[in-house]
């Protein structure tokens, strides 16, 4: 009895292990595809049938029927391909069915392909999950016991666990190879200055086409105004409206696609009067259908799908033109009373962060000083004369704008006369210079009763007059061999500048 009840065991393990391999070697493959799952947004797989073991000569037809089953927080939408007709079913859309009648031969072994769309819940647990799907005709039906199999499956079931993601649509950073969503502009921006260019970086993951639209918004700081869009990836439309505390862009667009990362470069105009030297704050939010935009980043800056960028800010550039050191040079030494005489060279620079748009420089000549020529200048500068000899010309160069940081120079010649130019000197040439145009000649007068001051020169030259001029119609009798007696030079009147 006992070697029966062995034999019997061993008969039933041996049928069963038949029953196993049978299964196992079932007419039919089922392969269900399935990718990354994210919640807050559709996902789709496809499921592919053919026959198992092609060449075995049999042949199937009929009706198939495909049934496929979510768990809670997924729901069906749709599902199509070539000669399916689906169905979605269930109070909760949880489950979809597809048929198709067609024929599976050796030649012809593959079904197309059917795909399915679902969705997935926003507060969907982030966990494995399993979805479930049966193939069956009459020819082919579902054995009574059901045993799924992970996909690709011959028992008529198949299952795939995929994980549940999280989706997010972030604020990535300002400007590329800046990924801090809070962070501080490398640079001070002028105030004044048109045209700055702000970046602001995004990322999204899992979202997908049916999140739309994305939005970006970003708070400006009083005093900051957008003038344009410069470009983005991807192509953001936007918009400002002004609040009472700074203008609101709103940037739209229909979706952003899963794992990409996109920038909009926004071109921003900053006040004269804008606050100096800051920080000011611009504060980003991003979201979409699912997640909107927050509305608290001023508050909490640091909370997902939030912003802020940190920019400083500086006094507008300007230009501050002042004489050099040596500010004023004259050669020979003596100038000659009636005799052309020069070079006199007034130097110059640009000391300010800023383009000086004119230069204009003003020197009163002394009493007979007459002014002959233009030796040369830089920057390129047209000189004029008003007023008379007796009172004194009044010499004005003015031309070309000046660089932040450069020197410049006007050098020219004069003319003594004999008749109204004192001897030995010295005699004192009094400038003046700024950006003015028209030149400015209260800026002179004010030089001339304080040479000392910031945009001034004060510089002598003593004269010398020639024997003959010195003794009127005595003169006839000087040669060019006695001794005159040359004055001694004056020390020259010199000040501080910057």
């Amino acid at each position: 009895m006992r070697a029966q009840a062995s034999f019997n065991r061993f008969l039933l393990f041996a049928l069963l292990a038949g029953v196993s391999s049978l299964a196992n070697a079932g007419p039919l493959r089922l392969d269900v595809q399935m990718p990354t799952t994210y919640t807050g947004t559709e996902f789709s797989y496809v499921i592919q049938i053919r026959k198992e073991n092609i060449g075995d000569g049999i042949v199937y037809s009929g009706m198939f029927t495909v049934h496929s089953t979510l768990p809670e927080g997924m729901t069906f939408l749709y599902g199509n391909g070539g000669g399916w007709t689906c169905t979605v079913t269930g109070a909760d859309s949880r489950e979809m069915i597809c048929t198709k009648t067609t024929t599976l031969t050796d030649t012809n072994y593959n079904m197309s392909v059917v795909s399915i769309t679902a969705h997935t819940d926003i507060d969907m647990p982030l966990a494995p999950v399993e979805i479930s799907t049966t193939l069956s005709s009459a020819q082919v039906p579902l054995p009574p016991i059901l045993i799924c199999e992970p996909s690709p499956s011959t028992n008529g079931c198949a299952t795939v666990n995929p994980t549940v993601q999280e989706s997010k649509i972030e604020i990535l950073g300002w400007g590329a190879g800046h990924s801090n969503p809070v962070d501080i502009w490398s640079l001070e921006i002028e105030a004044g200055s048109l045209q700055n260019i702000i970046p602001v970086y995004m990322v999204n993951t899992g979202f997908g086409p049916s999140n739309t639209p994305a939005i970006l918004k970003v708070k400006f700081p009083a005093g900051v105004t957008y003038s344009g869009f410069t470009s983005g990836i991807p192509a953001w439309n936007c918009s400002a409206a002004m609040e009472i505390d700074g203008q609101l862009l709103t940037c739209t667009v229909p979706y952003m696609a899963s794992g990409q990362v996109g920038f909009a470069s926004i071109r921003t105009d900053f006040a004269p009067d804008i606050v100096v030297p800051g920080p000011l704050y611009f504060h980003a939010a991003i979201g979409n259908d699912q997640v909107a935009p927050p509305t608290t980043c001023a508050a909490d800056p640091y909370q997902r799908g939030c912003g802020r960028l940190a920019v400083n800010t500086r006094p507008p550039s300007a230009a501050y033109l002042r004489f050099s050191d040596p500010d004023v040079q004259h050669s020979p030494a003596y100038f000659t009373i009636g005799q052309d005489n020069g070079p006199v060279v007034v130097n110059f620079r640009n000391i300010g962060d800023g383009v000086a748009a004119n230069t204009a420089v003003q020197i009163k000549l002394p009493r007979g000083f007459a002014y002959t020529q233009t030796y040369s200048a830089i920057p390129a500068l047209t000189c004029t004369t008003s007023g008379s000899l007796a009172n004194g010309q009044l010499l004005t160069c003015q031309g070309a704008s000046m660089a932040a940081g450069s020197t410049g120079y006007v050098s020219f010649g004069v003319y003594l006369d004999p008749t109204l130019t004192e001897s030995p000197g010295p005699l004192p040439l009094v400038g003046a210079i700024d950006s003015s145009n028209p030149a400015n000649t209260t800026l002179l007068a004010a030089c001339a009763s304080d040479p000392n001051q910031i945009n001034c020169f004060w510089h002598e030259i003593p004269t010398y007059a020639p024997c003959a001029l010195q003794y009127g119609m005595d003169g006839i009798f000087c040669d060019a061999f006695e001794e005159l007696g040359l004055p001694n030079r004056p020390q020259a009147i010199h000040s501080d500048r910057e």
